[in-house]
């Protein structure tokens, strides 16, 4: 028994299939793995997921993103979650964003909602170096994809509070994201946004030239329409009134 505990320590986070091939029987794996959840050594993250304990604490060991990036094999960290990983997020949410090529229904686990995004392109997903098998998007990912769903980021006060926390992006890398998603209005919410932090994120007139080129021509919102009360003639967009007064 003790062996087995020393093998799932290993994996951090496992699977029933994982506990089988450590056990060599599923029906021995189920027994043991329910031994371990009654003496606090094992934890159920959610149906066919599981967690080791710290002995001394028996709470669970993996932390929030190491879970999420778990959930499924093609899971990985999104939106305002990957900003708080980046340590550049205003607000900690009990939200976990979590993408993923297949769907999974969302669930509470550990005081936090892990709630399931859609997978909409594959590029600017990484595995940060000296983690423990964490997928998450990239900065520049991160940036589109929160002006893509402002909500994500918890709002737009919130967003601009992050992004005023980003030194340095990759021009290149907020390009390759945004061809990669192919949306016309993408291109111009991220004209209008990072038009603003054009100077902190050394952005070229060549990078807002295409997103001029590429956007649609017809007025939009940044926003819900109760929220835009605000109008920015170069971008023909409506915008919240949180960008006049933030400090960029």
């Amino acid at each position: 028994m003790t062996g087995f505990l020393d093998k799932f320590h290993e994996l951090k986070i496992f699977t029933l299939d994982d506990a089988t091939r450590i056990v060599k029987s599923k029906t021995y794996a189920m027994t043991i793995l329910r031994g371990y959840i009654d003496e606090s050594l094992v934890v159920k993250i959610r149906r066919n997921l599981y967690g080791v304990t710290n002995l001394a604490t028996k709470h669970i060991e993996a932390n929030r993103y190491e879970v999420a990036s778990a959930l499924t094999p093609t899971a990985y960290i999104s939106y305002h979650s990957a900003l708080e990983f980046y340590g550049m997020a205003n607000q900690v949410f009990n939200t976990m964003y979590v993408a993923s090529e297949s769907r999974f229904n969302n669930f509470d686990f550990d005081g936090l909602s892990y709630i399931y995004a859609k997978s909409p392109i594959s590029v600017g997903i990484e595995t940060p170096i000296m983690s423990y098998g964490i997928r998450i998007t990239s900065l520049e990912r991160t940036i589109i994809d929160c002006i893509d769903r402002i909500d994500r980021c918890g709002g737009s006060e919130e967003m601009l509070q992050c992004f005023g926390m980003i030194m340095h992006v990759s021009e290149v890398k907020l390009m390759e994201v945004l061809s990669s998603y192919e949306k016309a209005t993408l291109y111009k919410k991220t004209g209008f946004v990072l038009s603003k932090f054009k100077s902190r994120f050394k952005l070229s007139d060549a990078f807002f030239q295409i997103c001029k080129e590429r956007a649609n021509v017809g007025s939009k919102m940044l926003t819900s329409y109760e929220d835009c009360t605000e109008y920015d003639r170069e971008w023909n967009i409506s915008y919240p009134d949180t960008f006049n007064s933030f400090d960029y």
